[in-house]
């Protein structure tokens, strides 16, 4: 029961993440509607993770309250972690587009 709860909600993020992707290919993109989605990911992911460790989450959509949750189970969502995390993904992307 709870894998499956889990799993919805990644199918929502990676939905998400399915539009941003789409609507990053128009030559007008709605940044509003993108950066909406982009939150919108991040929250399921979120939601996700604390689902999987038995933490109930209220009806919110604050990414901040959220993230605490999760800081609270394991460490590494820390905000300096997860910084160091995309700024290395970044860099790593930044490197494969030069070639």
């Amino acid at each position: 029961m709870k894998e499956e709860v889990v799993l919805r909600w990644l199918k929502k993020a990676e939905n998400d993440l399915k539009t941003v992707k789409y609507l990053l290919t128009l030559e007008d993109a709605p940044t509003d509607v993108i950066s909406f989605h982009c939150q919108q990911a991040v929250e399921k992911y979120f939601k996700a993770y604390l689902t999987l460790v038995d933490v109930r989450v209220k009806k919110i959509h604050d990414l901040e309250t959220i993230l605490a949750l999760c800081t609270e189970k394991d460490k590494k969502f820390e905000m300096k972690n997860i910084l160091n995390s995309v700024l290395m993904r970044r860099g790593s992307f930044m490197k494969q587009q030069k070639r």
